[in-house]
């Protein structure tokens, strides 16, 4: 068994100070930074990790967590092809059902049903497959480096399904 030690971000932290803490986190010898991905309370998630893929060469770079509820699942799988090819492979995807980062916006967390569907097609296009969604055929052919998806549980149905 191994063990690693990684880091996240806290409301109300300037896109400076989130950097700053990606750079000083490799520095220090942590593994990994967690970036939230909560509308409203956060700045943007993923800028953030682009940014630090581009100031970094070792921190992994993970969402803690992003969700399926406003961004469709080609938008996050492009977004994580993206970003996987600009870390060089660092990339990690922790994703969930949206639970507070929804509620600030006056939307409900995804049925679990759908977000198992949703999650499927973001695995299919991350592995460079071709998936049919909602009646139209999605490809992304240039993702070649599969991103490992961490899911987050806070109920035994999610937990199951993790």
């Amino acid at each position: 068994m191994s063990v690693s030690f990684h880091i996240g971000n806290l409301p109300n932290q300037s896109v400076q100070h989130a950097l700053e803490m990606g750079r000083r986190s490799e520095e220090l010898g942590f593994d990994g930074l967690w970036v939230a991905d909560s509308h409203s309370v956060m700045r943007d998630a993923y800028a953030i990790l682009a940014v630090l893929a581009t100031q970094t060469s070792t921190l992994k770079l993970a969402t803690g967590v992003t969700h399926t509820v406003t961004r469709h699942p080609a938008v996050l799988a492009n977004s994580w092809a993206t970003l996987q090819e600009l870390s060089e492979g660092r990339a990690i995807c922790g994703i969930g059902v949206g639970e507070s980062a929804v509620h600030n916006l006056g939307l409900k967390p995804e049925r679990l049903a759908v977000f198992e569907e949703k999650l499927g097609v973001i695995r299919a296009l991350l592995n460079g497959e071709t998936v049919e969604y909602e009646g139209k055929e999605i490809q992304m052919p240039w993702s070649t480096s599969p991103v490992p998806l961490i899911m987050a549980s806070s109920g035994p149905r999610s937990l199951q399904l993790a």
